[in-house]
């Protein structure tokens, strides 16, 4: 939540100094300025610009534009600077490309009109059109790549199918088209279409109010007959019931994704209501997630669709019922997201549709205000990023003519390589299908690879393309061979490095990774921007990413594996390389440090001596080499080691929780239990220890009064502290007791130390020796856990006085020790303290 709240700070703060910005993007030169007083998110108090340390960039604005490597083009916290410039044209970044062409008047252009579309990962754009043919016209499905556009479906001389031109259409990697077809009975049906013209019907007496009619990688759709019957996955041969939601009001388009899930809104009452997100999937319930648009503002149509990725995330449009505000929002598994909105970008209004790919990237339609002149334009954003990519806005021209306006954007509108369809209304009348490309390192589905020519057979060195937009640099995406780490180092004729961004959780799911610089270690979470330059001003020159999971088997032949967002703080001159060091498996430096083993503890203690317990430990080398643990052993009293077992049943990790059986049977007395751990590079932990009380309630109990010369250096607070100290103590287990009953009082009034025991935990008896542990206060007050080792002279060979030591420390403050007349010695070492006078009597059982 931190994080997010600092991307909105930054956001918020970037709005408020807005009419500076845009004096000084249009002039391309900032040295240095003073804004006007802003509050940030409500944080308590004002400040102005040259007060903020994380936006020390701004004072740097002609070089300092976020640099998209790999993913796609932000502007670092400060989107304003790209919309507000007059000088930037949309080719800066992106390539287009005209897939038709449309114009009611213009004769000369294919189709009158063209309206909804869907693109693929391969770049082909399917698209519903009313086409011009022979002096008439024809409504149907066609696809195009950029070079020419072919008819998919057309109705036949008898005047069927008819395809309604107000419904979706979807096409797969396969090149499978979908769309709705009627037959001569006006039922509705999804149809799927190969590139070799065969029809595949796949549902039929569909409602074109409740399908998006994509297709999925596999030729399913998903789609229901009427709001009350059940979600349909199907692909023509094997239909899935997903189950019902049978309830009045308005049910959005369904979606499908690759996995085999689908999608839709739900909103009953767009004003007074939350909208809701449900995802369905093969025999599970509906998953809901509700979004609050109570503030009555904004409001969302029932026939809106969403994005919708593998992982299930999805995004939408919550001002698409009015277009004049709401946000556009990613919905997950861990929570919503607002990945743009007008309270912290400067948008006016958010349009019809979103589209999202598995990158997380989404993108959507918005207007900006600046100076009174509305425009339009397509952007896409990571959520959580403060950066952002704009692909095209209104006034940029294309193939010579100048864009009006946008159609909405549709489901599938955004591909895994970043490519964007839309629709565009041009200035001499028509409007046209366009996808746009971005450029090599805009997106991170086509990142800058390495080029192994400037390599020395080791790093993977990649030239930092020079992309200017407005003048300025943008995040660039790098990906080399992928292993379980990297070393990343500029040259010196790069710019530093400000920030890494990973989009979206690798394939098995693995979404955090280490961050080494500078002698710092950082966590890097997917999806959420780290900035170097918020712990290092000016940035690094290098970094280690090291913790991704060997179990993701990422292809290092695959140049979409590892994908890495990073920023710059300056512009890229040419000859600045980037070298990515793999730090691959079987090639990584010798692990030669041992694991560690930590958290060692009985299911028991104290425990009684016919009882059986488990001990049980951590053994750890993720952070110390990240070898395989191989095996465990425990000892006690230093005796022989027994092996332990792995909790999950097999040694395959570089952190074990090890555990073993301890049967009963051992002697009451203290007992100390030492665990070691061994990993696959043969390295042997140092021991953890741990001290067990075994106790036999029948064993005899203990009693004692005297006093004691306190040694310097038993009272913590003033360790010079000596002096006479006096005690007194009465414990033992009442009959069918497992809690030891008694009293105990100890004095030490130099000190002004008063201690009355409150309960007792557990009294061990063993020969000569007793022990027993409780809680208690000083001086009337606190809580302190409180140890009393004792001999009596009388049972013991080695002993001519009776002994004595306690040992008391503080539970509220971490367990530390406020008195201990043997400080140093572990629990389970014997008392070394005579007593002054008096006696300790252990009375056996008789």
């Amino acid at each position: 939540m931190k994080q997010i709240r600092s991307i909105a700070d930054r956001r918020l703060a970037g709005r408020c100094v807005a009419k500076v910005i845009v004096a000084v993007c249009r002039a391309f030169s900032c040295i240095s300025f003073d804004a006007p007083p802003c509050r940030i998110n409500g944080g308590g108090g004002l400040t102005t610009l040259s007060d903020l340390g994380w936006l020390r960039r701004i004072g740097k604005l002609t070089r300092n534009l976020v640099f998209f490597l790999g993913q796609g083009m932000n502007i670092e916290g400060l989107l304003f600077f790209i919309l507000f410039s007059n000088s930037v044209l949309a080719s800066d970044l992106f390539e287009f490309s005209k897939i038709a062409e449309s114009s009611q008047t213009d004769s000369d252009k294919p189709f009158v009109i063209i309206f909804h579309y869907a693109l693929n990962n391969n770049g082909d754009v399917a698209f519903q059109g009313r086409r011009r043919t022979n002096g008439t016209f024809v409504d149907g499905l066609y696809r195009g790549d950029g070079v020419g556009f072919y008819p998919v479906l057309e109705p036949d001389e008898t005047g069927f199918p008819q395809i309604p031109l107000q419904s979706r259409v979807g096409i797969n990697d396969n090149g499978v088209v979908s769309g709705l077809a009627s037959d001569e009975f006006y039922n509705f049906s999804v149809w799927a279409i190969t590139s070799g013209g065969v029809i595949n019907t796949i549902e039929g007496n569909i409602s074109p109010e409740f399908t998006a009619a994509d297709i999925n990688s596999s030729g399913q759709i998903a789609s229901r007959r009427n709001a009350f019957d059940s979600i349909i996955i199907s692909d023509g041969v094997k239909e899935t019931d997903l189950g019902p939601y049978a309830r009045a009001g308005g049910i959005g388009k369904v979606v499908v994704n690759d996995v085999g899930q689908a999608a839709h809104l739900f909103v009953f009452d767009s004003i007074r209501e939350p909208i809701y997100v449900y995802r369905y999937e093969s025999g599970a319930a509906p998953i809901s997630t509700a979004i609050d648009v109570s503030d009555g503002i904004s409001t969302v149509i029932a026939n809106d669709t969403i994005g919708f990725n593998i992982f299930g995330n999805a995004s939408l449009n919550t001002g698409s019922g009015s277009e004049t505000v709401g946000n556009i929002m990613l919905v997950t598994d861990d929570g919503t997201f607002t990945v743009a909105g007008s309270e912290y970008d400067p948008f006016t209004k958010f349009h019809f549709g979103t589209s999202l790919n598995n990158n997380n990237m989404v993108s959507f339609i918005a207007s900006t205000d600046i100076d009174g002149v509305e425009r339009q334009g397509i952007f896409v954003r990571a959520p959580t990023d403060s950066a952002l990519v704009e692909v095209v806005t209104e006034g940029d021209s294309l193939n010579g003519l100048e864009v009006t306006r946008f159609s909405g954007l549709d489901t599938e509108a955004l591909n895994e390589v970043g490519q964007i369809a839309f629709v565009a209304w041009l200035s001499d009348g028509s409007r046209a299908v366009y996808r746009a490309d971005p450029k090599q390192g805009v997106m991170p589905g086509r990142p800058v690879i390495p080029d192994l020519e400037l390599g020395d057979g080791r790093g993977f060195p990649m030239p930092i393309p020079m992309i200017n937009f407005g003048g300025h640099s943008i995040r660039t995406y790098f990906d080399p061979p992928i292993a379980v780490g990297y070393h990343y180092t500029v040259n010196e004729l790069a710019p530093s490095i400000d920030s890494i961004l990973i989009n979206a959780p690798l394939p098995g799911g693995d979404h955090t990774f280490n961050l080494h610089f500078e002698g710092q270690t950082h966590t890097l979470s997917a999806m959420i921007p780290f900035y170097f330059s918020d712990f290092i001003p000016g940035g690094v020159r290098s970094f280690t990413l090291d913790g991704i999971e060997e179990s993701e088997m990422l292809d290092p032949n695959s140049p979409l594996a590892f994908v890495t967002g990073l920023t710059f703080v300056d512009t890229a001159t040419e000859g600045s390389i980037l070298t990515m060091t793999p730090i691959i498996i079987g090639d990584e430096e010798p692990d030669t440090q041992p694991p560690v083993v930590e958290s060692v503890y009985t299911s028991i203690n104290p425990v009684e001596h016919y009882t059986s317990f488990y001990i049980n430990a951590v053994v750890d080398d993720s952070g110390t080499g990240s070898s395989i643990i191989t095996g465990a052993e425990y000892t006690i009293n230093s005796g022989s080691p027994v092996s332990m077992n792995a909790f999950d049943g097999v040694y395959d990790s570089d952190i074990e929780t090890v555990f073993s059986t301890i049967v009963a049977g051992l002697e009451s007395g203290v007992h100390s239990i030492c665990v070691t751990g061994t990993d696959d590079a043969e390295l042997v932990s140092t021991s953890q220890c741990t001290f067990l009380a075994v106790f036999d309630p029948s064993g005899g109990f203990v009693t004692g009064g005297g006093w004691i010369d306190s040694p310097e250096g038993s009272y913590l607070d003033n360790p010079g502290l000596t002096g006479t100290a006096e005690f007194g103590f009465v414990t033992k287990y009442k009959k069918g007791a497992s809690v030891p009953d008694g009293d105990t009082e100890f004095n030490f009034e130099t000190a002004g130390l008063r201690f009355y025991s409150d309960d007792c935990d557990w009294l061990v008896v063993s020969g000569s020796r007793a022990q027993f542990k409780g809680t208690g206060t000083i001086n009337g007050e606190g809580n302190y856990g409180f140890m009393i080792t004792v001999i009596d002279e009388a049972l013991s060979n080695s002993s001519e006085k009776d002994r004595f030591r306690i040992k008391i420390w503080n539970k509220e403050i971490a367990d530390s020790i406020v008195y201990d007349n043997q400080v140093g010695n572990d629990d389970a070492s014997d008392p070394t303290t005579d007593i002054g006078g008096g006696s300790i009597v252990i009375h056996k059982p008789k």
